[in-house]
């Protein structure tokens, strides 16, 4: 009676553990397992360009600060930071080496890197936007360099180069979670994709320099004409 009991319990165990009776256990735990490895491919391949192109910026941003310090003296002052342009050096130099880092091989630490930059990069700006705020002029940016023109840019300017900051530190987070691929990864492709891609990165920073750069000035030039010609027509149109 007991040996049967026990040859029982062997009949039952085998059964419980067969591999048809485990395959349809797991068969959801594997398309799950299948559908997260199509995924997260896709998620590196989209984020791989806007990453570089951010990272990218970084080296820009850090050589044009080099090539002109005196540019973010101002807005230093304006952030009652000390101003000196040794510290401007300083700060070029740490945007060149974090983002060529982060363009040849990125990783989650140098993503993050990046997406603090970027951070205080759009903090930065908020508080120059709002100190221009009701100011004749303000102290203009000096990101890549460039100096402050006469009239300064307007509120509107500080807010479009505060939503670029934003964008581009959504991108360096994201990349934290799914590090992309590095430019070096391109040495492996095919020589004419290698250079298909490099050439596009390489246009998605310049033109992303160019939105830093020449989109503020210009939204604030568009915004700024239909005012002056209604203030000139209202005066024209005064009374004598």
């Amino acid at each position: 009676m007991i040996a049967r009991v026990i040859n029982v319990i062997k009949v039952g165990g085998k059964h419980q553990n067969s591999p048809s009776r485990l395959g349809a256990d797991t068969r959801g735990w594997g398309s799950t397992g299948a559908v997260r490895a199509d995924t997260l491919p896709a998620v590196r391949a989209i984020l791989m360009p806007a990453f570089a192109t951010a990272s990218g910026l970084l080296v820009l941003a850090g050589v044009r600060k080099l090539s002109a310090p005196d540019a973010l003296v101002p807005a230093l002052r304006a952030l009652r930071a000390p101003a000196r342009p040794v510290l401007v050096r300083t700060i070029a130099a740490v945007e060149i080496a974090l983002g060529a880092l982060a363009l040849l091989q990125p990783t989650a630490t140098l993503a993050g890197a990046c997406a603090a930059v970027y951070a205080a990069f759009a903090l930065a700006q908020h508080r120059l936007a709002r100190g221009a705020e009701g100011a004749d002029s303000d102290p203009g940016c000096g990101c890549f360099g460039e100096r402050a023109s006469g009239g300064g840019s307007s509120p509107r300017a500080g807010s479009a180069r505060l939503a670029m900051d934003l964008v581009a530190c959504a991108v360096c987070a994201l990349s934290v979670l799914f590090p992309p691929a590095g430019v070096v990864s391109l040495l492996g492709r095919p020589p004419a994709q290698a250079l298909a891609l490099a050439v596009g990165v390489a246009g998605s920073i310049y033109a992303a320099h160019l939105c830093f750069t020449e989109l503020p000035a210009a939204w604030g030039a568009y915004v700024g004409e239909p005012r002056a010609r209604g203030r000139g027509a209202a005066v024209s149109e005064a009374p004598r």
